[in-house]
């Protein structure tokens, strides 16, 4: 499947289809989290957080951590647009 990004303000959006999003049981009230993989985009629905930080949370963080870390000059251009 082939989709257009969309201007939205100052940024540009990726329109889901209903279809699409009954498929992967979302809505619009989904929190994803938005992963960038040889050189793939990936959106991974996020499940519910638990009480406390188990094991897999405190690995979540550590790889957004990394990811923010290998990023920040991007994320430091992006902040200033």
């Amino acid at each position: 499947m082939e989709k257009k990004l969309t201007k939205h303000g100052n940024s540009v959006a990726l329109i889901i289809d209903k279809a699409l999003l009954k498929l992967l049981k979302m809505d619009e009230s989904t929190i994803v989290t938005i992963a960038i993989k040889d050189n793939t985009l990936l959106i991974t629905p996020t499940k519910k957080k638990s009480k406390g930080t188990t094991k897999k949370a405190k690995n979540g963080n550590a790889l957004t951590d990394g990811l923010i870390e290998e990023y920040k000059e991007t994320f430091k251009k992006l902040a200033k647009t």
